[in-house]
């Protein structure tokens, strides 16, 4: 009698023993699988305490499958993004929004004429790209008024060249503006149109063709229309050193 306890006391110990090991590892890949699948490892980790069943080949798939779909869901994001960019209007042609129209007639090299605050009109010190934009008033009874950058709001109009460099803005601060660019106190009437000058740096000389985004609610509207400039269509490029 007292052989048989012993014998059931040591195979007992064992046996604990192995259950310790055994539940060690099997809290090591439970906590793996949590971290890809918590709701699912919850459920099913209640029952392997309650049953002993631990199923590990299945973890380790589930661990090697939702690794491998992360490049796929990062590549379908990267995707989706540019997939959303707006398809780039050829020079001189117009893009039409709901209640106006608007492209790119001019473009050119040369030193822009300036006016300060007090009226007097002279010229920049070294040349830019002068961009002449057109904008037509196609609603037949609203008034269409330019939105003006300002500390507070963003640039209405980015540029980038075809190998991604962006073309900077010149701005010559507030109290002076390029003769020619429009500004807030401006009506554009039902029917009419005017044109609108920005000013750029000036590209590298190997440029091929520049992409100018611009943000249509500059006159109202929403969203953001892009023109694809190629540097034949702009004159006097490269400068003339």
């Amino acid at each position: 009698m007292k052989k048989n306890t012993v014998i059931t006391i040591v195979v007992g110990v064992v046996c604990l023993i192995c259950g310790y090991f055994a539940g060690r590892e099997h809290v090591k890949y439970e906590i793996s699988s949590s971290i890809l699948e918590a709701g699912k490892v919850f459920s099913e980790g209640m029952k392997e305490i309650f049953t002993g069943d631990s199923d590990t080949d299945e973890i380790e798939t589930q661990l090697a499958e939702s690794t491998t779909n992360i490049p796929t869901i990062y590549n379908n994001v990267t995707t989706s993004t540019k997939s959303q960019l707006p398809e780039t209007v050829e020079f001189g042609k117009p893009f039409a929004a709901p209640n106006f129209e608007i492209s790119i007639t001019d473009a050119r090299i040369d030193r822009p004429e300036v006016k300060d605050i007090f009226g007097d009109v002279g010229r920049g010190k070294d040349p830019n790209l002068i961009l002449v934009v057109r904008v037509k008033n196609t609603h037949d009874r609203k008034i269409l008024r330019y939105r003006e950058e300002n500390m507070f709001r963003a640039g209405h109009f980015k540029m980038r060249d075809d190998v991604d460099n962006v073309i900077r803005g010149v701005s010559y601060g507030t109290s002076s503006k390029p003769v020619g660019a429009l500004t807030g106190s401006e009506d554009i009437l039902p029917g009419n149109e005017v044109t609108h000058i920005e000013i750029f740096s000036v590209p590298p000389p190997k440029t091929i063709y520049l992409i100018l985004t611009m943000d249509l609610m500059a006159f109202g509207g929403e969203g953001e229309t892009r023109f694809k400039i190629p540097v034949e269509n702009i004159k006097h490029f490269p400068p003339v050193e």
